[in-house]
């Protein structure tokens, strides 16, 4: 998990769009705790989208156009080729991004992972805090030189999660040692900016916003076991099923900042 000092601009931008849509929201939702659910349904950890689709779901979603040429040529596959090659390999890029562009979805589902550590239960409470998920939380993706800041909508509320005492003693043993849990963050865009980019770190960063679907916490290993669930009671799970994969270049970056 990474962590950087969070923009006061991009702050800003955040609550504005928030408060726009959910006005009517107290400040109940961020400091209840969530309930957990009655049963854990038997659903399995989807595999995160590639940084690709989400740079095109930006974009579409902006109503840009993508410089397919720039991404052509910061492809890692043109980069990693030979010389002879690189312009071969140029072309070929050119044509598969442009592909799958057109083919692409702008308001399909993205999955987001990151891990989070419960190191802070209260038994008293029956509540578990996650320290990293507040107002200021998004997703950073950077592929083909192209970077995408993804903002779940609301995302504090689940910076305190109702966690019963067989929940949490369940949780642990499944857990181990490193009490280190994985969360998966099932997201639908609805909304992405092309007036002007943020500048992180020197870099132009393009928003885009998310509503958050499902919210899942996974123990991590061989075998991933489901310790905690939430669903938007909007969510089609018709959407679930649509997932799908790219032949997929290599990822360069994606990451949570907070």
């Amino acid at each position: 998990m990474k962590k950087t000092l969070f923009p006061f601009c991009l702050l800003v931008a955040i609550l504005a769009y928030q408060a726009a849509l959910h006005a009517q929201d107290s400040a109940s939702q961020i400091y209840n705790p969530m309930p957990e659910a009655e049963y854990l349904p038997d659903v399995h950890l989807n595999k995160k989208t590639h940084p690709e689709k989400i740079i095109f779901s930006q974009i579409k979603l902006s109503d840009d156009n993508p410089d397919l040429n720039s991404f052509a040529k910061n492809s890692p596959r043109v980069q990693k080729a030979q010389s002879i090659d690189k312009t071969a390999m140029e072309y070929s890029e050119y044509n598969r991004i442009n592909s799958n562009y057109n083919m692409h979805d702008k308001n399909g589902i993205i999955v987001a992972h990151t891990y989070l550590k419960l190191d802070e239960y209260s038994s008293l409470q029956d509540m578990v805090v996650f320290d990293e998920l507040d107002e200021t939380t998004f997703f950073k993706f950077k592929s083909y030189g192209y970077n995408v800041g993804l903002v779940p909508e609301d995302i504090a509320k689940f910076s305190k999660l109702a966690l019963s005492k067989p929940s949490a003693e369940h949780a642990f043993r499944q857990l181990g040692s490193n009490q280190v849990a994985l969360a998966e963050f099932i997201l639908k865009p609805i909304y992405a900016d092309k007036k002007m980019p943020l500048m992180m770190n020197g870099e132009k960063l393009w928003l885009m916003f998310a509503r958050i679907a499902e919210f899942r916490l996974w123990a991590s290993g061989d075998e991933h076991k489901l310790l905690w669930y939430y669903r938007a009671p909007w969510h089609n799970l018709n959407d679930n099923n649509q997932l799908n994969e790219l032949f997929e270049p290599e990822v360069l970056e994606s990451s949570i900042n907070q």
